[in-house]
């Protein structure tokens, strides 16, 4: 079809492509083989690989971030800067018990120390940190870092624990189901 005088290649299918067609990705060949064969592309050695990073015997923090941004920043922030607002921290210690702390801004001005300062208070002293899409999680707290110079340390240091829970479902676990997408509301139902 023209588009601007243009000639636009129309994109195939995915259940039409060839495997061999050098437009699949390595990240995006077990994605196309699911779709193709209508069946889920799992590979239980690499995610066994993947658990095992995860020190059973140490407590396990699980954590989930809400951010705000603004074209108009908050005092102390910048145009549409993730303000960090809410966290879910969720706690598994080595006997398995199960422990929520939560953080959800009330205050009418930038919640970031509030925020920070929760975040280093509430998960566990050692031991891995996961989440689901570690950029964003990693991002946030790097922010906070640079923002507040005494908190630094302590917030960097969180960084270095943090487990990234979708890595397993880019390649290893990949089914027809998510679409293509490793969101978690995609990833989550299936």
């Amino acid at each position: 079809k023209k588009l601007s005088g243009y000639i636009q290649e129309q994109t195939p299918a995915v259940t039409d492509l060839d495997l061999s067609d050098k437009r699949i990705t390595t990240s995006w060949l077990p994605i196309v083989r699911a779709f193709k064969s209508m069946q889920p592309e799992i590979n239980l050695s690499e995610i066994k690989a993947f658990l095992d990073t995860i020190q059973i015997g140490e407590a396990i923090t699980f954590i989930d971030f809400e951010t705000y941004s603004s074209a108009i920043p908050l005092i102390g922030s910048k145009p549409f800067a993730k303000t960090p607002i809410q966290s879910a921290i969720c706690i598994q210690d080595t006997n398995g018990f199960l422990t929520s702390k939560e953080f959800l801004s009330q205050v009418k001005q930038d919640p970031s120390k509030l925020f920070a300062e929760h975040l280093i208070n509430s998960v566990a002293d050692s031991g891995p940190i996961v989440v689901w899409h570690k950029d964003f999680e990693t991002g946030v707290i790097k922010t906070l870092a640079e923002r507040f110079p005494d908190l630094e340390v302590n917030l960097l240091a969180l960084n270095d624990r943090i487990v990234d829970l979708e890595v397993p479902f880019k390649k290893d676990y990949v089914d027809k189901k998510f679409g293509g997408s490793t969101s978690l509301k995609n990833v989550l139902p299936v």
